[in-house]
């Protein structure tokens, strides 16, 4: 009876040892660290205008530090542009009282999955996603938010004067 051993692995891209024995196996890290805090994104389309999307990492704890509102026109994943309009970027600072009050806001949003219907057609479209570790909730209106989502319309208007754009 013959037994097989396995071949110990190498590093991929590494060739083996001169004495034809092969490294050992690194430990592998995750190419990104676990998601710490909270993360929103606010994705607005308005007709007639480019997509506008607002991002922001809101650190855990209540410790505001270097926190600042990320903004896309459009935004990088495409919307609303071709390869001729011009994108900007660019970023606002938040003061610690903005930090908390985006944070409180968030936190007093209460989800309604069944919040209406009204119909589509001309008009601006909101999205707002809002991730902390593996929850994430995504809510999206046309023109009006539905009732009950008062607090995350508070949330967008906020962001949305936090930008320094019209929109």
């Amino acid at each position: 009876m013959r037994f097989w051993r396995k071949k110990p692995e190498t590093v991929p891209g590494s060739a083996p040892e001169p004495s034809g024995t092969p490294k050992e196996v690194k430990e592998r890290r995750p190419s990104t660290p676990p998601v710490k805090g909270t993360k929103i994104r606010l994705f607005l389309h308005t007709p007639g205008r480019m997509a506008r999307l607002l991002e922001v990492d809101l650190p855990d704890g209540e410790a505001a530090g270097d926190v600042s509102l990320r903004c896309f026109e459009p935004p990088p994943e495409g919307g609303g542009g071709d390869e001729n309009t011009p994108s900007r970027a660019w970023k606002v600072d938040l003061t610690t009282e903005e930090v908390q009050r985006i944070r409180e806001t968030a936190s007093a949003i209460r989800l309604i999955p069944l919040g209406g219907r009204s119909r589509a057609g001309d008009g601006s479209t909101v999205e707002i996603t809002i991730s902390a570790g593996p929850a994430e909730a995504r809510l999206k209106w046309w023109m009006t938010p539905p009732e009950g989502w008062s607090m995350a319309a508070d949330l967008v208007e906020s962001l949305r004067q936090l930008s320094g754009e019209e929109l």
